[in-house]
């Protein structure tokens, strides 16, 4: 989503610093703590998940929920439901293993049912509030 509140430099920046692994990326924080895969249950994660919200844990249950119904994983969800967003958002998946990497590209072959895809953006829905109430 174009953003004009932040100067394209500084969303090249994070994205840069998100490719080049940096701690303390922005991209990082909040890409996955809108769409992590079960970051919440795995303590491998980066995530520490103390610090997520109850929304930001509420939305990561959903995930995990529809992938088990679907019998596929939570980060293959959290793409292609991402894919369902606008045909001009393209998901930038990143993998440090390859198993990683063939499981993002699992998603490319996932069409998420229209409930889901209704369950997941209700679920994630924030209330902005006044003058922006139901913008989103």
């Amino acid at each position: 989503m174009w953003d004009r509140h932040t100067p394209p430099e500084e969303t090249m920046r994070a994205l840069d610093d998100e490719v080049r692994g940096r701690e303390d990326s922005l991209c990082r924080h909040l890409g996955q703590a809108r769409l992590s895969n079960a970051h919440a249950a795995e303590p491998t994660t980066r995530i520490d998940p103390a610090t997520l919200t109850e929304h930001q844990r509420t939305v990561a249950a959903s995930v995990q929920a529809v992938a088990g119904e679907l019998g596929v994983t939570p980060a293959q969800v959290a793409i292609a439901w991402t894919r369902t967003w606008s045909p001009a958002i393209h998901p930038i998946i990143g993998a440090r293993r390859p198993g990683q990497l063939l499981d993002n590209l699992g998603a490319a072959d996932l069409d998420l049912t229209d409930e889901a895809v209704a369950r997941l953006d209700s679920v994630s829905r924030l209330d902005l509030g006044f003058p922006m109430l139901g913008a989103l």
